[in-house]
């Protein structure tokens, strides 16, 4: 009997049935936003002599995004990243806000051309907010034990950080169950119940980039979808930018599995150390009402749309063996090759074939330096319940993108049937030697902040929870190392003492190792140096007479990184004094003094410009710059008048230190 030729078409999802707006290079979107603030009356003597809306939902302009209009009704002011909204004596029960915006997004890698070491050494001090851990993006000795193993033994931040976004998007499933919740949950939660929303996810990504000494930030903004699950396809969304030291803030989506770029359907609106701070604020004067505000009402609207995106990868696809039977496996192997000079991540994505069981993954992420190509390994089976006397030709399609490859091979029932265990074998393994199994390492510093020069300890304890001795393990922070042989259920207890001269904020890594085993720690210390102001550009007259006025001038300036405290600024004279509170000291600050000859002693008369200030422990320190004025052709009468001054200044000084 004649065999029939059946083939089998490729079950498109809807994300590649056609052009969407995540093909597209640039789109061009008019964003609004609305709001009402109502004054809810709580007697007839009700009054509003003021209030302001402040609006922290603001377009920015970066690498990516372009602000091209604006139209703010009523007229606000740009403070910072913030638009503020004021209303003198509203006569109405409410008031409202309307921005307009026109913006030019982009879809769009921030390129990182070379590899960028991993830790992270040394970083200004201005970035250790970033590294801090907030009341959502939280910590736990989970959360960082995780985020070590997953950077154990690498040395590439882009690696780091892209094994963090790839374990997160695998086993942290994407959950709206959360978004009814009063506030969103914390990193913590997130790990320990595995789901979450896009904030929730991003939190989590961000506590464990923290957590290894990687700063990173919370954005917020809108983005489309084109899931049925949502009731609009525009809407709020998070994600997170990752500092690379001497290149800037990398975005990375792990919601949308966009890492190290982001499409044009994504506007940044609001960065934030957390993700639970406020997008809008009230405030009021006046008496007897109640605030009440409304919702925000955000719409997108897609003016114009650019080209659609170039590849940044090509794709080839080979299937191992081009005939098989019924019920056997295949392996397609995928070459995935990076067209761009900076690292990109491909997302590549299996589609589904009728006739082809699932047993293993349909998607995978794959991060590519410049001009570097990869395999990747797609292990399928063809379902054992066809019809026998039909050819079955079933098409292997891989998605990256707008991107497609395509292979095809036969199955019929005389064909040869392959095991699993066949083409895993032909899968190249990864050396995985090197482990951290068995070995604990818990490290701690007495501080958590030095003034350069001043020494930290830090204390650790290596133990061997396994069965097998430990020999030769080295325990190393910097050059600092000790080389033990640690027996199964042992534990060594190590300390070490260094100092820093380089006003930075230190990742301090402690490794144990061998050639069997590796673990990891981190520990973030801020170094900064002691508190520090001069007193320059004195300017003062050098001789004065008896009836002569004139003014004394002098500035100070911050001279540290760190910010001085309880700033006292003095000009003394035996006879003469003046005093200024300084709160903060952030730029050169000018003082000036006007005196009379009449008050001086006669000849040279020493004064004093004297800064006394505290560093954040308390401790004192003073700065003094002094300068002479001379007081000339005194007469008779006029020595009597500076005698009864002098005696005023001392009866004055005296009352005014009992």
């Amino acid at each position: 009997m004649r065999k029939i030729l059946l083939i089998l078409f490729l079950l498109l999802t809807p994300c590649v049935l056609a052009e969407t707006l995540f093909d597209y290079q640039s789109l061009t979107l008019e964003h609004q936003i609305k709001n009402t603030l109502y004054f809810d009356k709580t007697s007839v003597s009700y009054f509003v002599t003021k209030a302001t809306i402040n609006l922290s939902l603001v377009p920015f302009t970066d690498y990516r995004q372009s602000l091209d209009y604006s139209n703010l009704e009523p007229e606000g002011i740009q403070k910072n990243q913030n638009i503020e909204f004021t209303f003198n004596r509203p006569q109405q029960d409410s008031v409202s806000i309307r921005t307009e915006y026109l913006i030019t997004t982009q879809n769009k890698y921030f390129p990182v051309n070379n590899k960028v070491d991993f830790p992270i050494a040394n970083l200004d001090s201005s970035l250790s907010t970033y590294l801090e851990f907030q009341e959502i993006i939280d910590s736990n000795p989970e959360i960082i034990d995780l985020a070590s193993e997953l950077a154990e033994g690498q040395d590439n931040l882009y690696e780091v950080v892209f094994s963090i976004a790839e374990w997160i998007h695998e086993n942290i499933d994407y959950n709206l169950t959360t978004a009814t919740a009063e506030a969103a949950q914390k990193s913590s939660w997130v790990l320990d119940n595995r789901y979450g929303v896009c904030d929730e996810i991003t939190s989590l990504f961000i506590s464990m980039a923290r957590s290894l000494g990687i700063p990173a930030k919370f954005v917020s903004g809108i983005s489309y979808t084109d899931l049925d699950i949502f009731e609009s396809p525009w809407g709020n969304h998070g994600w997170a930018e990752v500092y690379f030291p001497d290149i800037g803030w990398i975005p990375f989506d792990v919601t949308y599995r966009q890492l190290g770029f982001l499409d044009a359907t994504h506007i940044k609106l609001q960065e934030s150390l957390d993700a639970t701070k406020s997008s809008i604020e009230y405030h009021a004067q006046g008496k007897d009402f109640k605030l009440r505000s409304g919702p925000i009402e955000s719409k997108t609207i897609v003016k114009k749309q650019g080209n659609l995106i170039s590849p940044v990868v090509s794709l080839d696809i080979k299937i191992q063996k081009s005939n098989v039977g019924f019920g056997s496996f295949n392996l397609a192997t995928v070459t995935v090759k990076n067209l761009k000079p900076y690292y990109v991540i491909a997302d590549l994505q299996l589609a589904r074939t009728e006739g082809l069981v699932d047993i293993g993954k349909r998607k995978d992420f794959v991060l590519l330096a410049p001009y570097v190509e990869k395999k990747v390994y797609f292990i399928t089976k063809v379902s054992d319940d066809l019809q026998k006397n039909y050819v079955y030709t079933f098409p292997v399609k891989i998605y990256s993108g707008n991107l497609v490859a395509e292979v095809e091979f036969t199955a019929d029932r005389n064909g040869r049937i392959f095991d699993e265990n066949f083409f895993e074998s032909l899968i190249p393994k990864e050396d995985s030697t090197i482990n951290s199994k068995g070995l604990l390492l818990n490290c701690s510093s007495d501080k958590s902040e030095v003034f350069t020069g001043e020494k930290v300890t830090v204390s650790c304890i290596v133990k061997n929870v396994g069965t097998e001795t430990f020999r030769w393990l080295n325990t190393c922070l910097e050059d600092t190392c000790y080389n033990k042989n640690l027996e199964p259920n042992n534990e060594a207890k190590l300390e070490f003492v260094h100092s820093y001269e380089e006003v930075s904020v230190k990742n301090l890594v402690i490794t144990a190792k061998n050639e069997k085993v590796s673990k990891t720690n981190y520990i973030l210390l801020n170094v900064k140096d002691k508190p520090a102001i001069s007193v320059i550009n004195i300017v003062h007259p050098a001789n004065i007479s008896f009836e002569g006025t004139d003014s004394i001038e002098f500035s100070i300036q911050r001279d540290s990184h760190s910010q001085p405290q309880k700033i006292i600024v003095k000009l003394k004279h035996e006879f003469l004094e003046e005093k200024w509170v300084v709160s903060k000291l952030d730029q050169e600050m000018i003082f000036q003094v006007n005196f009379a000859g009449s008050n001086l002693n006669e000849g040279n008369n020493l004064f004093q410009a004297i800064v006394s200030f505290e560093d954040e422990q308390g401790n004192s320190y003073e700065t003094k710059e002094e300068f002479l004025i001379i007081l000339n052709d005194v007469n008779l009468w006029q020595k009597t008048v500076i005698l009864l001054n002098q005696l005023v200044a001392r009866i004055e000084m005296f009352i005014n230190n009992i």
